[in-house]
Formats: structure tokens, sequence, C-alpha cells
């Protein structure tokens, strides 16, 4: 199988679990908008937040080292042990240290929840990238959808039957999250990868790759949060749950680019001693690219009508949100990519380095841009600060590897979005004709990239068939 064909049948499979979960949460957001307030919903977005954002720290960001050394070191028992041995030691000073900071907030009612949260979190992210990381891609995949069929019931149950708000949807993620480790934990036998003897020079090794993701996380949280935080200041509560709503459309970008983008990781670490990784790495992002911008266009096109579907009439105006939320999720996407590079060569620092700067830009421009502009404001510096970040990251990145990016493309498909967004920000009554005009625009400068795709799926598809 050749590095093209490994790519897409490994994407495939993680789509299997990817998109069903993703789908399945995204049509939830009107269930949970009709049984939540938007103070409640933006308690719940805060606390899921925060716990994301202390994973890292309390775990010494193990979980990547634990998917990187997973890959290509032969000692697979030291990876798995190392990275239980530290979850677990940080998940106990956490359980100490955490009620101590929350219960100084607002929040402190919800100390232990977020404890609990973190512990199983933690735990399951370490088993099933260890798991992806020997390469058990396809019980990857089945776990992901155990995992999303476990929260639904769970929500269904607690949300809507037990009525329990904020607790119900913790207590919902908690238990799939400890389904989830049990299901690795007994389907691939992983006690067989457990020793109470580690080896300590690769447990050494694994935390010098980890550790500057530790700060490096942090900076990614900030990018990804700290306008929510700052709407909370400046604006309310209420402000955060519209803008946590509005954010769930622009998560099919996130589709689109996940149903790919773990299995792209194992390719990258793969070929990166391969000659041809140059033209390997430049024909994946163009076609990420191409992707990623005709689905962006169409999302705005349809942006109005999905959103009024999908969320109560208590959230009705969180589709103006959106545009420059889903374009921020298309840079996202690129600096992710782009990112993979530090993740090959094991220079964390790098993602250290460019992920602050992103931040920087971050924190700044929504200091000023939620004053001016409001809930406006937090989405465009939203978008700007991860733009800077994929820049500064193709820059920086260059000494690895040098992508030939379709300039030409990219930027016709770009300013046609752009023209999209803005056209939806100021209120336009030309909203969808414009769109319209904007997405053929976009197909159009890829035509020629589109034909040819559309032509390898019909030859797969004629082979299948035969």
């Amino acid at each position: 199988m050749n590095k093209y064909s490994k790519l897409i049948k490994n994407s495939g499979i993680f789509a299997i679990a990817n998109m069903g979960s993703s789908i399945v949460s995204f049509i939830l957001v009107r269930f949970y908008t009709e049984l939540l307030s938007t103070e409640q919903y933006g308690t719940i977005d805060f606390l899921t937040t925060l716990s994301s954002m202390l994973i890292p720290f309390i775990t010494l960001a193990i979980v990547e080292a634990v998917l990187r050394f997973g890959i290509d070191n032969e000692d697979k028992i030291s990876v798995l042990s190392n990275g239980l041995l530290v979850g677990i030691i940080g998940n106990l000073v956490a359980f100490f240290i955490i009620p101590l900071i929350v219960g100084r907030t607002a929040y402190s009612s919800y100390a232990y929840w977020i404890v609990c949260l973190i512990l199983s979190t933690s735990l399951d992210n370490i088993a099933a990238q260890f798991v992806r990381g020997i390469g058990k891609v396809q019980t990857f995949a089945v776990c992901g959808i155990l995992k999303t069929f476990v929260l639904v019931s769970c929500n269904i149950f607690l949300l809507a039957g037990l009525k329990m708000k904020v607790e119900g949807y913790l207590l919902s993620m908690i238990v799939s999250e400890i389904v989830s480790f049990f299901f690795l934990f007994i389907k691939v036998k992983l006690w067989k990868y457990i020793s109470f003897r580690p080896n300590r020079e690769i447990l050494k090794e694994m935390i010098i790759y980890s550790l500057p993701l530790m700060p490096s996380s942090l900076a990614w949280w900030v990018m990804n949060a700290s306008d929510k935080y700052m709407l909370i200041a400046f604006i309310g509560i209420q402000a955060n749950g519209l803008y946590a709503v509005a954010h769930k459309l622009p998560t099919l970008i996130n589709l689109c680019n996940s149903l790919f983008f773990q299995a792209w990781q194992l390719s990258a670490v793969e070929e990166s001693d391969s000659n041809s990784k140059q033209t390997f790495y430049t024909n994946v992002f163009n076609t990420l690219a191409m992707v990623l911008l005709i689905v962006c266009s169409v999302l705005l096109l349809i942006m109005k009508p999905l959103m009024h579907v999908l969320v109560s009439s208590d959230y009705g105006e969180a589709w103006k949100l959106t545009p420059f939320l889903v374009i921020s999720m298309v840079f996202s996407a690129f600096s992710s990519f782009i990112g993979t590079n530090y993740t090959v060569t094991k220079k964390t620092g790098g993602a250290l380095k460019t992920t602050i700067i992103g931040a920087l830009v971050n924190v700044v421009l929504n200091y000023f841009l939620i004053k001016a502009w409001g809930i406006n404001g937090a989405a465009l510096a939203t978008m700007v600060s991860f733009f800077v970040m994929w820049i500064v990251r193709a820059i920086d990145t260059r000494e690895f590897i040098k992508i030939k990016y379709q300039y030409t493309k990219m930027v016709i498909s770009l300013v046609a979005i752009f023209v999209q967004a803005f056209v939806i920000a100021v209120g336009s009554t030309y909203v969808f004709m414009v769109g319209l005009i904007c997405l053929v625009i976009v197909i159009i400068s890829y035509n020629k990239d589109v034909m040819t795709i559309i032509n390898e799926i019909i030859k797969v598809l004629r082979r299948r068939l035969r």
C-alpha cells in the first residue's frame, strides 16, 4: 500500500469515528439550547474549556509524547507505563489543588466535577493516543463511536429526564470518558503494556518532548478561549453562551479537518525520512486547502437557515456571529497541518514559540475589538490570530519542509470568502446571491483539482463495483 492509499484508508477509518460524533454533537445543539439557558450554556462552556486548559499542565502534556513515541519507539511498554504514571501522579496533585483554586470563584460548587472530568479525560486520552500510536486505528475509531453513543444517551437521560442541567452535562462527559477508557483497556489488553518499572531513559525523553507543549497548550488555549473569558468580563456570561452556540457551526470545518488529520499525523511521521516527502506534504496540503475553502464557502452560504433550524429562538442571532469564526477554523486547520512538522522533528519548542505569538495577537485584539464591536470583535480577533499563527509557522518550518502553495487559487478563494463574511456581518439583503457567486468563484478557481479528484473517486468506485 502506497503512502497516499494508506493516508486515505486511515482517514476513512478515523472519519467513521469523528464524523459520527461531530454530526451527533452538531445536531444536539438544538437539544441543548432548548433545555439550557444562555447562562447555563455559558457555564458549561466555561467549565469544559477550563478543564481542557488544565489537563496539559496536570499531565505535563504527556499525551502528545505517548502518541509520538508510540509510533516509532520499540519499547511500547515503557511508553504507556510512563504516560499513565505521569497522568496519575498529576491527577493526585490536582485533587488537592483544583478545589483550592476554584473554591475562590463563583464556580466553587463545580470544583470536584472539574477534578473528575480532568481525571477521566486525561487517562482516556493517554490510552486512546497510545492505541492510535501503535496502529490500532480501527479500535480507536470504534471507541470514538462508543463514546459518542454513551455521551448522547447520558445527556438525554440526565438533562431531559432528571433535569440535572449543568451537572448532568458534566456527568455525561465523565461517564463517556470512563467507558471509553475501559473499552480500550479490555479490547487492546492494555495491561500487557503496563510495567511498574518503566524505562527511565525513555521517560526522560518523553518529558523533554512534552514539557514545551505545556506552555504551548496554554497559549493554544488562550487562542481558543481568551475571547470567551473577555466576553464574560466585558459583557457577561449570557454573551458567552450566545458565542458558544455561534461556535457550533464552525465545528463542521473542524470535522472536515479531523477526517484526515489524525491519519495525517501518522503518515507525516512515517514519511519523514522519505526522499519524496516535500512532494507528499505539498500535495496533501493543497488538497486539504481546496476542500476546506469550498466547505467554508458552502457553510457561509447556508449559515442563516441552518442556524435557525439547529438552535432555539433564544439563540437566533448567533448566525450573525459565525462568519469570521468559520474562516478562523480554516486558518486553524492550516496552522495545525504545518505544526505537524514540530511533531515529526520532535522540535516542540517551535510549536511553543509560534503558538505564543498567535496567543499574544489574540489577547491584544480581543481587548480592543470586544470593546469596540462586542461579540463580533471577538470573532474577528480569533480569525486574525489564527491567520498570523499559520503564516508564522509556514515561515518557521521552511527549514524542515518547503511546501509549494497554490498561491493564486488560495488568494482568489480567500478574497471570495471574505466578501461572503463581510456581507453577512453588515446584514446585507443580498447575502444568498453574493454568497452563491462567491462559491462559484471558489469552485472555478479549483476547477481542475476538483475534476481530478472526482475522476479518481469514480475510478475507485468502478473498481469496487466490478
